[in-house]
């Protein structure tokens, strides 16, 4: 893992933490208050040690997770993603000739049969 990478983990990883305790432990209206104290509570040796084994597992999890993704696509859920499945669908229909039915053209559907075949896969 590069430098670069680490810095950027780091602080990806201290927005996330001060965000979460805040909401949990902080109740701070002001940021700046709610930064000042939670640098004064990790100040503590004990409480900076179960930040940074924080840090370590947030890591092996994102790495992980990465793993887990590579080779895939995500394709998000969405009207315009539809349209365009649709789209291409209809393109290589009147390209070959073959007249579909109409439901078989339905973009909702295809992803739903795309998702339900992943499961299958796993």
């Amino acid at each position: 893992m590069s430098n670069k990478s680490i810095v950027n983990d780091r602080a990806a990883f201290d927005d996330w933490h001060f965000k979460d305790w805040n909401d949990n432990c902080g109740n701070e209206l002001d940021d700046v208050e709610a930064r000042h104290l939670y640098n004064r509570v990790y100040s503590s040796p004990a409480n900076s040690r179960e930040r940074e084994r924080s840090f370590i597992a947030w890591q092996a999890a994102t790495e992980r997770a990465n793993k887990k993704l590579e080779g895939c696509i995500l394709v998000p859920r969405t009207r315009k993603v539809v349209v365009a499945i649709e789209k291409i669908v209809q393109q290589q229909c009147d390209a070959s000739g073959v007249q579909e039915p109409l439901h078989r053209l339905d973009g909702w559907r295809i992803l739903e049969e795309i998702a339900e075949k992943v499961e299958e896969i796993k």
